[in-house]
């Protein structure tokens, strides 16, 4: 993952550059939903790729990236036969939380300025590197 991370801030996305767009994507999207499978932490390489772009165009395309990733690690879990009831139950408990959160983000995603909302992505990118490392030597 830190390859990952590293890797996808070094080739952040630049409007115009589809080529560069694509060979980040492809580079990131196959890394990261592994270790976002095996790990529970995906998302960051593909942030990190779009940091410098306008709020509205990050969270479309992490809202594509994480419903994409969702859809084949469910599958994955699911024809490996890791998804369990008790799974299910943990999903119904938490999905109310994902509902609040979506509202909340619609209700203040115009009032956060640009370099406060990639201040955020930064920090979440960093706290999720810094729990893999915490994960990983525990």
């Amino acid at each position: 993952m830190p390859f990952v991370c590293t890797r996808a801030k070094s080739c952040s996305y630049r409007a115009g550059n589809r080529a560069h767009l694509y060979t980040g994507v492809s580079q990131g999207l196959f890394p990261d939903g592994v270790t976002g499978t095996a790990t529970s932490i995906g998302g960051p390489a593909i942030a990190l790729l779009f940091q410098r772009e306008p709020p509205a165009v990050m969270r479309s395309t992490l809202s594509v990236f994480f419903f994409v990733g969702v859809i084949l690690s469910l599958s994955g879990l699911g024809i490996s036969g890791s998804l369990s009831r008790e799974s299910w139950a943990v999903a119904l408990v938490l999905a109310p939380g994902v509902v609040a959160g979506m509202l909340v983000g619609r209700a203040v995603r115009d009032r956060i300025h640009r370099d406060a909302f990639r201040a955020g992505v930064l920090l979440v990118c960093t706290a999720s590197a810094v729990t893999l490392l915490i994960r990983s030597l525990a």
